[in-house]
């Protein structure tokens, strides 16, 4: 319920395990598999009947992926990324807020979609550049999707430096762990289990490199990124015991 956008990596997680030994010893991840999407359906469950009695059809958490989109690749979205908010988003332009009001949220989120898919059509390539430079702004924290035509490339703020020094510690870590994880020999599963791993990490993150990112978006990734940098540490190690593959 804290972001949507996390589930995208569940049903890799869920997989995992499987891939990992679900051919051998299947009884072993059947049950823990069924009582994770158990548990996932019966948080979700509350929350899906909600939305389908207040919109009268099945929204899974909530659906504005499109207007995100458009806050992308707006007009504003590679010049001035705090003119976005300011001239698109209802909470904080009362024009727009007056307009969503009057014509209802998803008949909103369906004019957002239109002009998103237009300025995307119209181009291509000045969307491509801004997924890009999206990418860069969530793994390196470098605001550069919120700079103000003809800023500086690196962040000017003491808080935005370290926090590009902290997850570029933290990019390099994991990268670490997977190289070497990668290499043993020991591991005839190696190479599939980083692609795998890498897969959950780059999944969640694409949400915000095809919309709009801002540094507090990265909150939900650091769980999963310790997940991760937890696993890749204990399969490293050449002491572990570990026999479960949840681990």
């Amino acid at each position: 319920m804290l972001n949507p956008s996390l589930t995208i990596t569940y049903p890799l997680l869920v997989l995992w395990p499987i891939f990992r030994s679900g051919v051998k010893r299947p009884r072993a991840v059947v049950r823990p598999v069924a009582l994770a999407l158990l548990g996932w359906a019966v948080v979700l469950a509350p929350w899906t009947i909600r939305n389908y009695v207040h919109f009268h059809e099945v929204i899974y958490v909530r659906g504005g992926l499109w207007a995100e989109i458009w806050l992308g690749v707006c007009p504003e979205a590679d010049t001035n990324g705090a003119d976005v908010y300011k001239n698109h988003f209802p909470l904080n332009n009362r024009r727009i807020e007056s307009h969503v009001r009057a014509v209802g949220e998803q008949r909103w989120i369906s004019e957002c979609k239109q002009r998103a898919k237009a300025a995307i059509r119209n181009d291509p390539l000045r969307w491509a550049k801004l997924v890009a430079m999206r990418a860069v702004d969530y793994w390196v924290g470098t605001a550069l999707g919120h700079r103000k035509a003809g800023g500086s490339f690196l962040p000017q703020s003491t808080d935005r430096m370290l926090t590009m020094f902290f997850y570029l510690i933290e990019l390099g870590l994991i990268l670490g762990f997977a190289l070497r994880y990668r290499s043993d020999p020991k591991r005839p599963d190696r190479v599939g289990t980083c692609v795998v791993l890498a897969a959950m990490v780059l999944s969640f993150s694409m949400v915000y490199c095809i919309s709009h990112v801002q540094v507090r978006f990265r909150a939900p990734m650091e769980p999963v990124a310790a997940v991760l940098f937890g696993v890749l540490a204990e399969r490293s190690s050449k002491h572990s015991r570990a026999k479960n593959v949840f681990v």
